[in-house]
């Protein structure tokens, strides 16, 4: 069987969407398939496309346009893809002649938006396709209608799509106007060595609230310095925020933390791959995020025995029960953030507890091999 992988993702070069397709496209080499992954070229091949490269899979590298002016390269890339068409862009895949595609998609409507020759290529050349969508703003206007007209043919036509949260599902079929019979549900994989419960940080002189995510827009930084900026905070309360992850935001949170006064209770980790390292150090997982679609770094936290404290977007309630195994902010604004740490606060002896709770809650629903199961799927569409 010829698989071609197609990643839309061009914010940076890697992220945690594309953990899924990558695993699903190793998977699927191993077991004997054809495999070409389609990405952009960030001028140097990282280690996760080497890895597949090392096993033998076809690499297809698409150019990005001005990589360090990002509206430019939009704009330079939308009338490229108008004027050119899917042979300047994508005709390597269609010659590649594969038996399905997998588009592996940031945001929801990034093949309609950004990718359209390859969308009405697939939909005219009859290839079976399959969309994996991992983020979907939750407060979102009328659908322009381009883009709905593009995205109800584009998810009609595909053979299956993917979803990582329940609430992501609903939000675009209300957004199309139409249900999703081929609608799926998906996990991504989580960056963990193993699945053991981390021993909890008794030693710690104060209360350490981890933020696992990278440094750019939407991700909820900025609201959460300003909910944590109180005098009651400031000077009453014995705390350490610890950010681990990197982005274009880094150098302006750090100027925040200062304007807000918290900068000596901010400590900036950069990226950081051993998570079961960051939950040995920290109490409880932040996600003040306005956009998600389910984070990873959620799922991971509950599975080493934290609560974890959420804005209720995407498919944070699908996992956290406020009051149970974690609290829920009820809208991503400063208030309501600030509103949830107090109650979190006054429940910091219950913390242990209901980390364990969440680790439970977590190994019931989350599947542990979600690329052999995204695999089975595919291959079902051949049988």
């Amino acid at each position: 069987m010829k698989i071609a992988f197609v990643s839309l993702m061009e914010g940076q070069p890697w992220g945690g969407s594309e953990a899924l397709w990558h695993k699903t496209a190793k998977y699927s080499r191993e077991q004997g398939n054809d495999v070409l992954v389609s990405v952009y070229d960030w001028g140097s091949t990282n280690r996760y496309i080497k890895e597949l490269m090392d096993i033998g899979c076809r690499v297809h590298s698409r150019p990005l346009y001005s990589r360090n002016k990002v509206h430019i390269r939009k704009l330079i890339y939308s009338l490229k893809n108008k004027i050119l068409g899917t042979s300047r862009f994508y005709n390597h895949i269609l010659k590649f002649k594969p038996d399905m595609v997998v588009i592996s998609q940031g945001n929801t409507y990034d093949l309609v938006i950004h990718h359209t020759s390859l969308k009405d290529s697939l939909i005219l050349s009859k290839v079976p396709y399959f969309i994996i969508c991992h983020n979907h703003t939750q407060f979102s206007d009328i659908p322009n209608a381009a883009v709905y007209s593009g995205a109800r043919s584009a998810f009609e036509n595909a053979s299956k799509v993917f979803f990582v949260s329940k609430r992501m599902w609903s939000f675009v079929e209300r957004q199309l106007c139409t249900k999703l019979k081929n609608g799926y549900l998906t996990w991504n994989p989580l960056n963990l060595k193993s699945n053991k419960l981390v021993k909890w940080p008794e030693n710690s002189d104060s209360l350490n609230f981890a933020v696992v995510a990278s440094i750019v827009g939407g991700k909820g930084h900025d609201m959460l310095f300003e909910a944590l900026s109180t005098e009651t905070w400031i000077k009453r309360r014995s705390w350490i925020l610890n950010l681990y992850g990197a982005g274009e935001g880094v150098e302006y949170l750090k100027k925040l933390a200062v304007f807000y006064g918290i900068d000596k209770k901010v400590i900036f980790h950069g990226h950081f791959d051993n998570i079961l390292g960051v939950w040995e150090h920290n109490h409880i997982l932040v996600v003040p995020s306005s956009i998600e679609g389910l984070p990873i770094s959620l799922v991971e936290a509950m599975i080493c025995g934290r609560p974890a404290i959420v804005t209720d977007i995407g498919g944070n309630c699908e996992m956290i029960k406020d009051g149970v195994n974690g609290f829920v902010a009820e809208s991503p604004y400063t208030s309501y953030i600030r509103y949830a740490l107090e109650r979190a606060w006054e429940k910091r002896e219950c913390w242990h507890g209901m980390g364990l709770l969440a680790r439970s809650s977590a190994l019931e629903q989350v599947d542990l091999t979600p690329e052999i199961t995204l695999y089975n799927k595919l291959s079902s569409q051949t049988l």
